[in-house]
């Protein structure tokens, strides 16, 4: 599988000139989002998920991934561990294939480690934080998502943050949890909080 991402609005070029710039690629089917908002990306991270090993990712530039730097890294890691080729273009229009090499591999998965690092140091602090940041209501979401079976790093794409984040936030959602049912024995026993009920 060939597949162009083409994202428009938010200063990006036309639909047109992305569309002239990525027809040489030859992609075998395209994925277009009108305006690049959160669930513009979730909808991409989900489509992104589905291309393995042998498949290829053509854009226009890696602006196109339009996100925080640990985000973009993180998805663009995430493409290379699974064996996706991405292919784009350099500043002289010459076409680029990342992801051919060990080396690329390597490095994305370290800067990868590197912004979720930054995030999870000290992780006791880092879950603290992040409880602080996110209200009752998105704690039960991520709880609710992670009994569904979610990965940390899907839930992660949901609330822009890191795998680590969302671990630490379960971690700690778990233990305040156990603190208050002592016969809990897992998120699976643990009820929402009473606001959160619908």
């Amino acid at each position: 599988m060939r597949l162009a991402y083409v994202q428009l609005g938010g200063g990006f070029p036309s639909l047109e000139a992305q569309v002239l710039r990525i027809m040489p690629l030859r992609p075998d089917d395209y994925t277009i989002e009108e305006a690049p908002s959160d669930a513009a990306r979730r909808r991409v991270s989900e489509r992104l998920e589905t291309l393995g090993a042998g498949d290829c990712l053509c854009v226009w530039s890696l602006d196109v991934f339009d996100g925080p730097a640990k985000d973009t890294s993180a998805l663009i890691a995430g493409l290379l561990a699974r064996g996706v080729v991405i292919e784009t273009f350099d500043d002289r229009g010459e076409k680029v294939e990342i992801g051919q090499s060990r080396a690329e591999k390597l490095l994305m998965a370290w800067l990868d480690q590197v912004f979720a690092g930054c995030e999870a140091m000290p992780r006791r602090r880092t879950a603290a934080s992040n409880l602080e940041v996110l209200s009752d209501e998105d704690v039960a979401e991520i709880q609710r998502l992670a009994r569904a079976g979610l990965t940390p790093r899907r839930i992660g794409l949901i609330f822009r943050r890191s795998p680590r984040c969302i671990e630490g936030v379960l971690e700690s959602a778990g233990q305040q949890a156990t603190a208050q049912h002592p016969h809990a024995t897992g998120f699976a026993s643990m009820a929402p909080p009473r606001h959160a009920r619908r």
